[in-house]
């Protein structure tokens, strides 16, 4: 009986997972620690109009000193709190004047059709690339670049950054409804 209620328990955890991948980035910026550059972060259909949709969510950036911010194509918000882009235009990009720190850290959650359940077979690719002013000559390097295809797990492609997977919503929760239960079995053995 415990048993099947522990399945179930379990089984109940993984309904409540979403299709949606996490990731924090560690980007190295200290060798243009006190200048000023942008950011440009995007989320790009493989194809344009894309087959299935993708949405993007970055939150938790820290480091540097943020300017003025300017959307392109499907893009909300803001890094200060939750910035959104969808994959809905052929160009969907975030601007970001900085004054860089020694390192960027952010998280991205990527959720949408083209994870759930996609119908065709063009990706997207979530990306972060950095233009430092004093670079001579001006040049553009991709830190973060992050390639979805559907059906097979993501591609991630980082220069000067460190990545670490965050837990998928689901494994938590399981976690935290089986932790009473094992606790009552316990007792109830005691």
């Amino acid at each position: 009986m415990y048993k099947l209620a522990l399945l179930v328990l379990v089984g109940f955890g993984g309904l409540l997972q979403a299709t949606t991948v996490h990731y924090q980035f560690l980007v190295d910026t200290s060798g243009y620690s006190g200048n000023a550059g942008t950011l440009n972060f995007q989320l790009n259909p493989a194809a344009a109009p894309p087959t299935d949709a993708a949405l993007a969510t970055v939150y938790g950036f820290s480091g540097g000193t943020l300017g003025a911010g300017t959307p392109t194509g499907d893009v909300t918000g803001d890094l200060t709190s939750n910035l959104f882009l969808a994959n809905t235009f052929s160009l969907n990009d975030w601007t970001q004047l900085i004054a860089f720190g020694n390192t960027i850290l952010f998280t991205v959650d990527i959720t949408g059709p083209l994870l759930d359940s996609p119908t065709g077979f063009d990706g997207a690719t979530f990306s972060l690339q950095i233009t430092p002013d004093n670079a001579l000559p001006a040049s553009v390097f991709t830190a973060v670049q992050l390639d979805l295809f559907p059906g097979n797990d993501p591609q991630i492609l980082t220069l000067d950054s460190t990545v670490t997977a965050v837990p998928e919503p689901g494994t938590a929760w399981t976690l935290l409804l089986a932790l009473p239960l094992g606790v009552y079995l316990r007792r109830k053995k005691a």
